[in-house]
């Protein structure tokens, strides 16, 4: 175990050496401190706390305040908790707490806010340590917003203690939602630079091509002096020989060419499926900013509203998706995307499948994602409008959606429900049947709504594209 140890400090001690000789602006306490960081990650305890002291008095000479002993307390306090020494937890934090209020340019108020919640919640005084979180919560809505999630998961611990589960579970679900979200924008990468790389890849494209079409006009021009030159006999072979070399440094050539177009065609693919990916990923964000913010709204209709927008979002998210894992670019196979999206669906109302039963007849066809997107809105809405208003609470229901082309070279969706029927004329000013009628002039359709042992909707569409 000894010789363990030394071990160490020689290591640290080579380290601090390095650190000197590499930087030589850094203090002597900064470089104890990472040496103390270093025994942490090395799980040496003891030397942790022996290189926070040596910080700490090396510190006491410096002739300009630094931000060390603050954080040198702050780590012999995480050092205690997990020792579970109670006196020097209380010791090192009523010292950090002496001098951030010496240094009002401190930055790490929360930091000493999140220990003395921890503190009070180690000797169970569950009020205070809520009022240290309260203080916490409040500093990083300023200075650093998304760190509230770990403020929001101790919160739920102390109202778990508490006996409060209600209010554990908010917490736990802000913190959880937070935390989402915070991935999410970490996944997200810039888009400003794609329009100018698609730019710049069809201009190479358009030059290569041009140097190709020259190339072949050279081509045509020597087969013509070829031509000429077998009027001169006596030169005749030297001329072929010529020619044939000549024609196969072209062929090779054009060869390289045509394999830097394949290339080329192979990034533009590449690419397709990165901005897939990426508006996928922008509306999973959107989607997740929607959910978070209805869960904040006490209003019934605002809500509704909120996850309506969510459930659109979805439906358009679903779609790039399939594109960015199918590795395809321009459509999707309409059957396994419509079978995905009314599961979505029952999912975001929060049905059981047992309850209400979907029969979907769907012909096995591709369509482009010019009609892909506004189709799957339209399916969205009506499918939307029977789980909301065709059934009356808790009563099973049965929705029959079918998408065929027709023989007149239209393509026509039929959504029927045998619910209390929907009188179109009375509803026409709503928000979804606006929608819909704005995304049926998009495609040049036609939509038409009959109440037949419920209601049936028929859309026939004319402006459609199909993918071989």
């Amino acid at each position: 175990m000894s010789l363990r140890i030394s071990s160490f400090f020689i290591l640290c001690a080579l380290l601090n050496t390095l650190i000197l000789r590499g930087q030589k602006s850094e203090t002597k306490a900064e470089q104890y401190f990472k040496s103390a960081l270093v025994a942490k990650a090395l799980e040496q305890s003891d030397s942790v706390i022996y290189y926070l002291r040596q910080a700490e008095v090396a510190d006491e000479g410096s002739l300009q305040p630094t931000k060390i002993p603050t954080l040198v307390q702050f780590e012999i306090a995480k050092y205690a908790r997990g020792k579970e020494d109670l006196p020097l937890f209380l010791e090192a934090i009523k010292e950090a707490e002496s001098l951030i209020s010496k240094d009002t340019s401190h930055t790490l108020s929360d930091e000493l806010f999140a220990l003395q919640a921890q503190y009070n919640l180690h000797i169970k005084n569950y009020d205070k340590a809520l009022e240290y979180l309260n203080k916490t919560e409040e500093y990083r809505k300023v200075h650093a917003p998304f760190k509230n999630w770990k403020t929001y998961r101790m919160m739920a611990t102390v109202y778990k203690a508490k006996g409060e589960g209600q209010k554990a579970k908010e917490y736990t679900r802000k913190s959880e939602t937070l935390a989402e979200i915070q991935a999410t924008l970490k996944n997200i990468s810039e888009t400003e630079t794609l329009p100018a790389l698609k730019a710049h890849e069809i201009t190479q494209i358009q030059l290569e091509n041009a140097l190709i079409h020259n190339q072949n006009t050279t081509m045509l021009a020597q087969k013509k002096i070829l031509k000429l030159a077998l009027i001169f006999c006596g030169v005749i072979i030297a001329l072929l020989i010529y020619f044939l070399f000549q024609r196969n440094k072209w062929n090779r050539i054009l060869n390289e060419k045509n394999n830097i177009i394949e290339k080329n065609l192979k990034k533009k693919e590449l690419l397709l499926q990165e901005i897939h990916h990426r508006v996928k990923n922008n509306l999973q964000l959107i989607s997740s900013l929607l959910s978070l913010q209805s869960r904040s709204v006490d209003d019934k209709a605002a809500t509704q509203a909120l996850q309506e927008g969510q459930a659109r979002v979805q439906s358009m998210a679903l779609i790039h998706k399939n594109l960015y894992n199918d590795n395809v670019s321009s459509g999707l196979e309409v059957r396994d995307y419509v079978i995905q999206l009314t599961q979505q669906l029952l999912q975001t109302y929060g049905l059981n499948p047992d309850q209400i039963e979907l029969q979907l007849d769907v012909d096995p066809i591709s369509l482009d994602v010019s009609t892909l997107v506004p189709l799957a809105l339209i399916i969205n809405e009506l499918i939307t409008n029977s789980l909301k208003y065709a059934f009356e609470q808790h009563e099973a229901g049965k929705i029959k959606l079918s998408l065929k082309p027709t023989e007149n070279n239209k393509l026509l969706l039929q959504v029927q429900d045998n619910g209390k029927g929907f009188n179109h004329l009375e509803n026409s000013d709503g928000f979804g049947t606006k929608l819909i009628s704005a995304l049926a002039a998009k495609l040049d359709a036609t939509v038409n709504y009959l109440n037949q042992n419920g209601t049936l909707v028929e859309v026939s569409i004319a402006n459609f594209k199909l993918v071989p």
